[in-house]
């Protein structure tokens, strides 16, 4: 992985005329050459969700012709159609190897717009996290989910358990995703190494927690893998598992153990003030 990270820096930084250069020299953005794009043209939520699936399974591709394009694939068709439709691509639906459906639009613009989010050619191999604005991350997180992330329930004696997995090549995307993540929800992170890739994961109640942050508005989501939350919940008789009222702002919250009283973020409120208190006496 180190070997990884050193020879992308080298490649990216050494080449200013490369345009996924110039992103990663300039924190992840580039100066947009159209004006408004077609990323700009659309709801927040749906910019959002289609950055979060596009660094999860879509590609910032150069043919040998020097000639960029975007391509998005997919064995769900209604995320490929949801894609197309959103961004007006006028562009047909291939089948690949008969199990997904795939999308290619030919655009130095549109490339230019996901590179300024730092989405970049060759990202699975590179440690370049997206830039993201957090009101919308909630957004991102479920198209990343979507597209890279995985829920699963397994058979134990107590029951069925329920586990949610995020998966990337490189362990230091996958820390930025779950330092991010705990910073919203203070849901722990855990990853491991798998057959030659990360996997970022939650058990039970980070899981459920993560279900109501994701899922809790109305935007474009994939139902299967939805359903599998829903179910899981249905066959315990439990609609609102790991749910409770916060006893200090009084909304409803996710606990991430059973002896939560408080939501993660009058949590970390209370803390602050009982710091700066503590200063305050030391001064």
């Amino acid at each position: 992985m180190k070997n990884n990270t050193t020879i992308c820096k080298k490649v990216i930084v050494n080449n200013e005329d490369n345009l996924q250069g110039r992103a990663y020299q300039n924190g992840g953005k580039l100066p947009s050459e159209t004006g408004r794009g077609a990323l700009d043209l659309i709801s927040p939520e749906d910019k959002w969700y289609i950055l979060g699936y596009t660094y999860a399974d879509g590609s910032v591709l150069k043919d040998k012709l020097n000639r960029w394009y975007m391509r998005w694939k997919c064995k769900d068709k209604d995320i490929i159609e949801y894609i197309k439709s959103s961004l007006n691509l006028s562009v047909k639906t291939q089948i690949v190897d008969n199990k997904y459906y795939a999308i290619s639009k030919g655009s130095k613009e549109l490339c230019n717009e996901f590179m300024s989010y730092g989405i970049v050619p060759n990202k699975t191999y590179m440690c370049i996290f997206p830039t993201i604005d957090i009101k919308y991350f909630k957004y991102f997180l479920r198209g990343y989910f979507d597209g890279d992330g995985s829920v699963s329930i397994r058979k134990e004696k107590k029951g069925k358990y329920i586990q949610t997995q995020f998966v990337n090549k490189l362990k230091y995307n996958l820390q930025e995703l779950g330092n991010i993540i705990k910073n919203e929800l203070g849901c722990i992170p855990h990853i491991y190494p798998h057959e030659g890739s990360y996997r970022l994961n939650y058990t039970v109640h980070a899981t459920i927690s993560l279900y109501h942050y994701i899922y809790d508005n109305k935007a474009f989501f994939l139902n299967r893998k939805k359903d599998v939350f829903k179910n899981w919940l249905k066959e315990r008789n439990q609609p609102n598992y790991g749910r409770r009222v916060c006893e200090i702002c009084n909304n409803t919250y996710s606990v991430l153990h059973d002896k939560s009283r408080v939501c993660y973020k009058c949590k970390i409120k209370v803390k602050t003030q009982s710091d700066l208190i503590g200063d305050n006496k030391l001064t």
